[in-house]
């Protein structure tokens, strides 16, 4: 028997790919304050003045090129296509923009690695705190896609069946 798409099934799927790459910079800070604490972690201090260049290089070209991304994937969905298939591509461009995201914080967290220096982690710690302010929502959703209102009250009702909307 095929599971039924209702916007609380959807949305439960976006926190988790979200969640689960937030979690992933937050395990691998963790592991490496861990390093660092326990003396495991000296880091090759040669290597410092280049990732000063090259942390904040990646960052910003991530965060641009996943926002631009992100806007184009969003706005070639078509309105006329179905809800679903709406925000089947919408899960998309949340996935490329998440995608780079993560790269911001993976840059920071090698170069704590690499480097020894904590100060770093910055870079995973901004990332998880991205992930949070750019989650989806109905409000986000709604505003990106310019839902229609008798979509946005499907969106907005949980339980609505997705698969039988057109």
């Amino acid at each position: 028997m095929k599971a039924v798409v209702t916007p609380k099934t959807y949305f439960r799927t976006l926190t988790l790919l979200t969640s689960a790459q937030a979690f992933t910079l937050f395990i691998f800070s963790i592991i490496i304050l861990f390093l660092y604490a326990n003396d495991q972690l000296t880091g090759d201090k040669n290597q410092v003045d280049l990732f000063i260049t090259l942390v904040p290089i990646i960052i910003v070209i991530s965060l641009t090129t996943g926002y631009f991304i992100f806007k184009k994937l969003t706005e070639s969905i078509s309105d006329s296509v179905p809800l679903k298939v709406k925000l089947i591509k919408y899960q998309q461009a949340v996935i490329v923009r998440c995608a780079f995201m993560e790269l911001t914080g993976l840059s920071g967290a090698v170069a704590a690695l690499i480097t020894g220096e904590l100060y770093f982690l910055m870079a995973p710690l901004f990332a998880i705190l991205l992930f949070y302010f750019t989650r989806p929502s109905t409000y986000t959703i709604t505003a990106d896609l310019k839902l229609s209102s008798p979509e946005k009250s499907l969106l907005e009702n949980p339980e609505s069946n997705l698969d039988k909307v057109d």
